[in-house]
This record gives structure tokens, sequence and C-alpha cells, in this order.
């Protein structure tokens, strides 16, 4: 049993709705431009919440999405602007842009664990990192600092953890960026992801950008705690220096 598509579209007037227990989907476009709609209450026996089924409804700051529902459509949620926490099932799947637009989200509760987002790309990604999304952004200077900051907002969280640890070979050319310099900082400073694999890229970006500063601490970082292969690897990096 569904609400049929566009059932509530536009509905301006709708400001609060309880869906009834039978009800198993949410349809194309149901309650979209309901701007006043501030209140809804999902029963657990909706599985399926379709394409732009709340766009533009503005009124909306808080949706827990039950346990049961599967899928969220394409731009479900977009344009939400006064959505500030949103609560996702264990389980879900997610089409495009989901939350396009819903720029004033600044939390989400995934798995009992509540999560602070800063940004639309940082939503992306903890999408990402919690296998709720499928594809991230390619690396970039912005999408690199994104990344960290999330890190360091939850930086006990394993799934952000391992996920840093796998992009991290990708993130190292904009470590030297002006923006994501203080974070490089406290990698180093913490002893968390740089290890043999991946150290004698970082120092060869610290070569290249003439940062002989980082270049210095990255050598000793390696001395300390990584370790050279031999001595030859110390002559050649005192060379190229």
């Amino acid at each position: 049993t569904s609400i049929g598509e566009m059932a509530f579209y536009g509905c301006r007037c709708l400001s609060e709705i309880e869906l009834p227990a039978h009800i198993t989907a949410i349809e194309r476009n149901t309650f979209s431009s309901c701007s006043d709609l501030k209140d809804i209450r999902i029963p657990e026996s909706v599985t399926s919440i379709g394409t732009a089924a709340f766009f533009n409804c503005r009124g909306l700051k808080e949706i827990i999405i039950p346990q049961s529902v599967n899928f969220i459509g394409n731009r479900a949620f977009s344009w939400c602007r006064g959505l500030k926490k949103i609560t996702l099932p264990d389980t879900v799947s997610m089409g495009a842009k989901v939350f396009e637009y819903a720029g004033n989200l600044k939390s989400v509760v995934y798995r009992n664990t509540e999560f602070p987002v800063a940004s639309d790309a940082e939503l992306i990604y903890l999408l990402k990192v919690l296998g709720v999304k499928r594809n991230a952004p390619k690396m970039n200077p912005v999408k690199c600092h994104t990344l960290l900051n999330l890190y360091f907002s939850c930086p006990e969280n394993a799934e952000i953890i391992a996920y840093v640890n796998t992009c991290f070979q990708s993130m190292i050319p904009f470590l030297f960026e002006k923006q994501n310099m203080d974070f490089l900082k406290k990698i180093i400073e913490k002893q968390i992801f740089i290890r043999k694999s991946n150290i004698d890229k970082l120092i060869q970006c610290a070569i290249d950008r003439k940062c002989s500063e980082l270049t210095i601490i990255l050598l000793n970082y390696k001395a300390q705690h990584v370790g050279y292969d031999s001595d030859e690897d110390i002559i050649r990096k005192k060379f190229e220096l």
C-alpha cells in the first residue's frame, strides 16, 4: 500500500502528518513543496521513499527514517533547507542528490552514532564512508580538506579511519595545500596514516613544494618511526635536499 504520486504536492497548509501503519511506500513527489510541513512520522511498515518525495519541504527540521526503509530515491530531500538532523536506517541504498541543497543539515545519526556534518561535500563523504552511497567525488584539495575534517571530527570511528587509510595515498599531493597544512602537521604529530608505503611520496612532495621545514620533519619521522631501507636511501634523500 502506498501514498500516490504527488498526493500532497504543493499543499502549503499541511504542517504535520502521521502516516498510517499499513503504508509501505511513499511515492514520487508525494509531499513535494509542502513548504510548511514541520513534522512527519514515518511508520516501520514503509520500505521505500520515492524520488523527490520531500523535495522543497523547507519546514522540516528533523526526520527519523525507520529501520524498515531500504531505499531512498533521487532528490528525496533536496532543497529541504530547514533540515538540521536526520536519522538513517542501518541498511539503506540511496539515489543521486538525495540531500542536494539541504544546506543546514548539521547532523546525521547512523547505527546509533551521531556524526557532525559541516558541508554538502562532507555529507557525501560521510555517506560513502558509512557504505550508504557508492561513489565519492574525485580527490582534490577541497575534498581532501573535507575528508580530513570529517576524520578529526570523529577520530574514533572505525569506518572513517578505514576510509581515510584507503584514500590517503591519493590525498598526499593535496596535503601540502595551504588549507590542509594544519591537518598534515596533526597527522605527523599523532603518527597516523603515515607508513612505509607512503612516506617516500610525502617526502618527495615536500621537496617538490620546497617545504624545507616539512621535508626535515618527514625525514626525521621516517628515521624514527618507519626506518630506512639502507644507508644509500639516507644519502639519496640528503642529496635531494
